[in-house]
């Protein structure tokens, strides 16, 4: 069994090749990438709105100069597209306006932030779900027409627990329910793809998850807090195909937000694409991960399935690989970010970690690294304080030295 432990930070891994599979057997194949992966900037405040965005026009050009390919933003979507709030493409006409006036140039990968983290919503409701399909079509259209690469699809379970089982009475079948969140995500991902066939969709939580929790750690399918959420993937992944669709859907794996050992990222990637074979023969003593709602969770020091094949099946997937690092990842486990050179030392990440530790992700990544920030502005859009010029450095010197 995997133990939860909010002190222990460890981790291990190597490299590895992408597994095979198809459609057919429910193994969806990830889409080959050789090229070097980009490096996001994400904030817990976002640039939202027309304040924001022009704050990012006016500053573009020092912008381009920095260490990143591209950035989350927000319209004005905000935390309600996954509820009852229902949007329309023309309320967000200055504001893709605006968008579309800025020479992002190097930033030339920019995601539009989509979140159901704080909306539950009934998968028998269909009036309730319209208003979330229209406003996964408004998302996209904002997308295409703001020239954006796609959507920052916010999964993680917070206060409303949107993936998590309903209550139900005793003797419903949990297959009911899958069948029902698959049907959702083919009503989800088609509405965005009649709007733009090529979108990418980059996954703060994906089937990777699920299967550590279920196959590694034994929790069960129907208790787990995002028990919903690998048949709304499967739906989402039918859409695509049913369409013919180029879209790229990506596991962006938060879960290495607990990462300081580089080692870990190689484990974490043959985890992200299925492979049980390297997986096995790439794990180590010492490998933690992070989820919200837990912590920092260490796993078992060997490597075994807990899980009956039927399950092992619907849960393994092979995904284009992504990571997040959290850069004041002190936040998470009830520290503080210090500021101050001779109080690096206390930081979850010192510069050196943080440059060796972003180095790795992103050699291991396919697609994408982002670099989450909670306490400081990268970008200074807000009120809140500028990174020590120490990080800024680090971050500067590990995408340099990326492959």
């Amino acid at each position: 069994m995997l133990r939860v432990a909010v002190s222990a930070i460890a981790l291990a891994g190597m490299a590895m090749t992408p597994a095979c599979g198809n459609g057919a057997d429910g193994t969806v194949l990830g889409i080959p990438n050789r090229s070097r992966p980009k490096l996001l900037y994400a904030a817990t405040n976002e640039p939202t709105g027309i304040t924001d965005l022009t704050y990012l026009r006016d500053r573009v050009t020092r912008l381009n100069q920095g260490p990143f390919d591209g950035l989350t933003l927000d319209v004005g979507l905000g935390d309600e597209p996954w509820g009852d709030v229902s949007y329309t493409r023309a309320m967000f006409d200055p504001e893709v306006e605006l968008l579309r006036s800025i020479p992002f140039a190097k930033l030339s990968d920019n995601f539009q932030m989509f979140n159901a983290a704080r909306g539950a919503v009934d998968w028998f409701d269909d009036p309730a779900f319209a208003i979330l399909i229209g406003n996964a079509r408004v998302a996209a259209e904002v997308v295409r027409d703001a020239g954006l690469r796609g959507i920052f699809f916010d999964v993680e379970a917070f206060a409303d627990a949107a993936w998590t089982l309903p209550r139900v009475p005793e003797g419903t079948p949990f297959a009911s329910f899958e069948t029902q969140a698959r049907a959702r995500g083919a009503q989800f991902m088609t509405a965005m793809l009649e709007v733009m066939p090529d979108i990418t969709i980059l996954l703060t939580v994906s089937f990777s998850e699920v299967f550590r929790a279920v196959c590694l750690a034994g929790a069960s399918p129907e208790e787990d807090r995002y028990s919903m959420l690998p048949a709304f993937l499967d739906g989402m992944f039918q859409a695509r195909a049913t369409l013919q669709s180029p879209a790229q859907i990506i596991d962006g794996f938060v879960a290495s937000y607990a990462a300081r050992n580089p080692e870990s990222f190689p484990v974490y990637r043959e985890l992200i694409q299925g492979n049980w074979r390297g997986l096995q023969e790439r794990w180590l003593p010492g490998i933690v991960s992070f989820r919200f709602g837990t912590g920092v969770i260490d796993w078992d020091d060997q490597a075994r399935i807990t899980c009956a094949p039927d399950i092992q099946g619907k849960l393994t997937r092979d995904l284009p690989v992504a990571f997040g690092v959290r850069f004041d990842a002190d936040t998470l486990i009830g520290g503080d970010f210090h500021t101050v050179p001779t109080d690096f030392g206390m930081n979850f990440f010192t510069p050196d970690t943080l440059a060796t530790v972003l180095t790795a992700a992103l050699a291991s990544a396919e697609k994408y690294v982002f670099l989450w920030s909670h306490t400081v502005d990268w970008l200074g859009a807000s009120s809140a304080r500028p990174p020590p010029a120490e990080y800024v450095q680090a971050v500067t010197r590990a995408r340099a030295g990326a492959p």
